[in-house]
């Protein structure tokens, strides 16, 4: 089921910091921290470059939350290189999303890549090579 929030004050973190400062608090866990940045998310979805008009949270959650999913399990890889099998498995991970791969496809990599800027920041590569 698509979580939803009420409407509040946006964050004072970019999606990825409070990422960052959930995953490094262990009495949240992974799962505070990614409802951490999943809230980060839907303060500022509907500025997001790749918002389409009239979708909603619900449209875009399911998206957000794949991006972090799939970070955690392609441990190592880069989102360039799994990006086709995950354009792939979006009809199966969206549940409700009125969102085709085409729309949902930036919601996706921007939570990859905040799931990412954590790790890096954590100094875990996510088993990435560097350099």
């Amino acid at each position: 089921m698509p979580r939803t929030r009420e409407p509040g004050p946006p964050p004072d973190q970019p999606p990825d910091e409070q990422f960052r400062q959930e995953l490094q608090s262990p009495q949240d866990g992974a799962a505070g921290a990614q409802d951490a940045v999943l809230d980060a998310f839907h303060a500022t979805f509907q500025q997001a470059p790749y918002y389409s008009t009239g979708r909603l949270w619900d449209d875009y959650a399911p998206a957000y939350r794949y991006g972090l999913e799939s970070f955690l399990r392609h441990s190592g890889q880069r989102f360039e290189a799994v990006q086709a099998e995950l354009a792939n498995n979006w009809r199966s991970a969206r549940g409700a999303s009125r969102l085709g791969w085409v729309e949902a496809r930036g919601a996706v990599e921007d939570a990859w890549r905040s799931a990412e800027a954590a790790s890096r920041q954590r100094g875990d590569d996510g088993g990435q090579q560097v350099g």
